[in-house]
């Protein structure tokens, strides 16, 4: 109401709140309290205040964002990053354009091999359409962007710079520490979090430092680690989840009357609430009493599936350990002990010889994983052991007399190395020396958990000669696809940036594998030659800008006095040829030419 903008920036400043609704009338009281001063020198400012305040308060609406008045709200604070669009729609978008955009065909053609090739078991992701991601590479969705997150950098080796994959590198490392479901000790938990958010600014300062100063969801990503204490995982505020509404969303407006839909959609989001709270045992006033739904309606939602589906609500159900799901005899005939791969295990036995084994199609994980053959999985062997392998063989007997099991699984058995890989910089997987220690056969109650694992490609030069037939509506068609034919079958990777069992994984590997390393030890002073080399590029940037702007108005001012040359020769020569139609005009009959026929 004094006029002076500048005390209410220095607030706005130093609070970090700029309400939007009250904006509106800052402005317009700024503008009045400067008008009034204009048209009235010699008043007050006390006597303008007062006329402002008597104005304010005759106009209706609200002057302040009533959420602002609730006490004990902290909007800078209270406001945890969403990680669905500062994540996925925001770095990795980021990411993956830079990827794109400078290769060739070729290599575009190459990638979308690679990344069709990939082993998605242990990853909980659809099933990967790289063409199709390829084609539509401008418009990808957060699903799109989840499966480059946890895939990619095992297939862009060769394909970019080495800052570009060191960048690829670390967004990779950070996705899984944000979509952890539980966290086991919040100090370490910060400390790697802060760790990778700093790998991540700094490899985007190696490849594009002005990024850092226009791409407000870069400077985001140091409020996570604040969050994350305040509110716990990242992925309890994603809002990735209610994007189904948009579907709902939509259909309230094709079925409203098309008068006001803003209204309808609004009822019929309330409607739906509503049902849900009574449904679920909800209480509102009647009068001056409480009550609730019946016993009957209650268990509407209890005993109709489609109600619960309808209203977002599936009971819990508890996954049994060791269980099997078996096929029938025509697929999977009975076979004798010394026919399975088992029988070369240490549980050899005349117990087991004297049952018949048939082949299953999976088993259940602890932790709830259907496990199915080429699955890799940690499991504890018969001295409780920590024991990393693929599944080769799933068997179940055809009876379970004292002594035999209800289940067993026969590993591929391989050994974590105690170095990370130099490039990727995620566990090692390779077979273990000694022949004796190739198999391993567990019981099916002992799988704890599946994982991801890649195949290192980029060690064994895997190249793209291998062809499979496309299926299409769950029949082969005559149309192939090239895939990667792997080299050997001894060398593969962890993939640490897988998000599915992040937790139980890192618990199960030493600690000396998982902890994040920072990419520079003095960062500060990295971060001064990066600034370095941004000042000199925005200069030659600027220097560059003015130059073609120089050049742009030099052309225009000769296009200018082109055209005015052109204008003045056009006018002179209509001028010579008015002049000589004049004197054809004045030219005597008798003195005209005749014309010869």
């Amino acid at each position: 109401m004094d006029g002076v903008e500048a005390p209410i920036t220095r607030l706005q400043t130093a609070t970090g709140v700029k309400d939007k609704v009250a904006q509106y009338w800052i402005d317009i009281l700024l503008k009045k309290s400067r008008e009034i001063k204009a048209n009235n020198p010699g008043r007050t400012a006390e006597s303008i205040r007062e006329e402002l305040k008597t104005w304010l308060s005759q106009q209706p609406g609200d002057k302040v964002n009533p959420l602002l008045d609730i006490a004990g709200l902290d909007p800078n604070r209270d406001t945890p990053v969403e990680i669905l669009h500062t994540i996925l729609l925001g770095i990795i978008k980021y990411v993956w354009y830079m990827l794109h955009s400078g290769w060739s065909e070729a290599q575009r053609n190459l990638f979308v091999i690679r990344l069709q090739s990939t082993d998605i078991s242990g990853l909980t992701i659809p099933p990967i359409r790289a063409a199709y991601m390829m084609q539509y590479r401008n418009g990808l969705i957060g699903k799109h962007f989840k499966t480059l997150m946890q895939t990619m950098l095992f297939h862009v080796h060769d394909l970019v710079s080495p800052e570009l994959f060191t960048l690829v590198k670390t967004v990779s490392e950070l996705g899984p520490l944000l979509w952890v479901h539980e966290i086991d000790n919040m100090t370490q938990y910060v400390n790697d979090l802060s760790t990778l958010i700093g790998n991540v600014l700094d490899a985007f300062g190696d490849q594009d430092p002005a990024k850092l100063l226009v791409k407000i969801k870069l400077h985001l990503l140091p409020h996570i680690v604040e969050d994350a204490v305040r509110f716990g995982p990242p992925i309890r505020n994603a809002t990735e989840v209610f994007e189904c509404f948009n579907a709902i969303f939509r259909l309230c407006s094709i079925l409203s009357n098309h008068q006001a839909p803003s209204r309808d959609i609004a009822r019929k989001f309330a409607s739906m609430d509503r049902m849900k709270h009574i449904l679920s045992g909800g209480y509102w006033k009647k009068g001056d009493e409480w009550v609730c739904a019946g016993p009957n309606v209650l268990s509407v939602l209890k005993n109709m599936p489609i109600i619960q589906r309808h209203l977002g609500w599936v009971p819990p159900c508890t996954p049994v350990s060791g269980k099997m799901r078996v096929t029938t005899q025509l697929k999977a005939p009975f076979m004798r002990w010394k026919e399975t791969h088992a029988c070369s295990s240490s549980l050899n036995s005349p117990t087991l010889n004297s049952v018949r084994w048939r082949s299953a199609i999976g088993v259940t994980a602890d932790s709830g994983d259907f496990c199915r053959k080429s699955s890799w999985v940690f499991a504890k062997d018969s001295e409780n052991t920590l024991v990393v392998g693929r599944i080769r063989e799933i068997i179940i007997p055809e009876a379970c007399p004292n002594g035999v099991p209800s289940g067993l699984v026969t590993l591929d058995r391989f050994v974590v190395s105690e170095v990370l890989h130099p490039d990727f910089g995620m566990p090692v997987l390779q077979k273990s020396t000694d022949p004796m220690l190739h198999l391993s056969t567990v019981l099916a109650t002992d799988i704890m958990f599946n994982f991801s694992v890649a195949h290192d490609c980029r060690l064994v030069k895997c190249a793209p000669t291998a062809l499979r037939h496309v299926i299409q509506e769950r029949q082969e068609t005559s149309q192939t696809m090239q895939l990667l034919e792997h080299g050997d079958d001894d060398h593969f990777v962890i993939n640490m940036a897988g998000l599915h069992n992040t937790t139980l994984l890192r618990r199960s590997l030493p600690v000396a594998l998982t902890v994040p390393r920072p990419l520079y030890l003095d960062r500060e002073a990295h971060h001064h030659q990066v600034a370095i080399r941004l000042r000199e590029e925005q200069t030659l940037k600027r220097a560059r800008t003015q130059e073609k702007r120089r050049a742009t108005l030099e052309a225009k001012k000769l296009a200018q006095a082109g055209a005015v040359n052109s204008y003045e020769s056009e006018m002179d020569e209509d001028e010579d040829e008015a002049v000589e139609n004049e004197d054809e005009v004045h030219i005597p009959p008798k003195k005209r030419p005749r014309s010869k026929k």
